[in-house]
């Protein structure tokens, strides 16, 4: 059996390169290829719900919310995805300088590293 996450009102989903969407809001999230998403696309512009968080760049997934608002993303759907339904995370402390926990200068950068 599967195990649905709730959402807290406001929880947000990154959809990278800093923007971020409230993802108990999000209603469906599509690939933007398909001809009746780009009707959905260009009709929403028309009529002022498009929002783009592309930053310049490709369009790789189109999320639909449940205000009407239709917005474009860089990011790839199966990654949204995942975002998605991992739902939100504590933030992770961050290591203490020189302390217990402290990292050496060499660790997490991989066997055969060269100064």
């Amino acid at each position: 059996m599967s195990q649905q996450r709730r959402w807290r009102a406001g929880q947000p989903v990154s959809v990278g390169f800093g923007g971020a969407v409230a993802g108990d809001r999000i209603v469906a999230l599509a690939n933007p290829k398909s001809a009746p998403i780009q009707r959905a696309v260009r009709r929403a512009r028309e009529e002022g719900r498009l929002i783009d968080l592309t930053f310049g760049r490709q369009i790789r997934a189109v999320l639909f919310m449940d205000s009407g608002h239709v917005i474009r993303v860089a990011v790839n759907p199966e990654t949204l995805l995942v975002r998605w339904s991992e739902g939100p995370h504590p933030p992770t402390p961050s290591p203490k300088i020189g302390g217990e926990g402290a990292r050496s200068e060499t660790e997490g950068r991989g066997e055969g590293y060269l100064r």
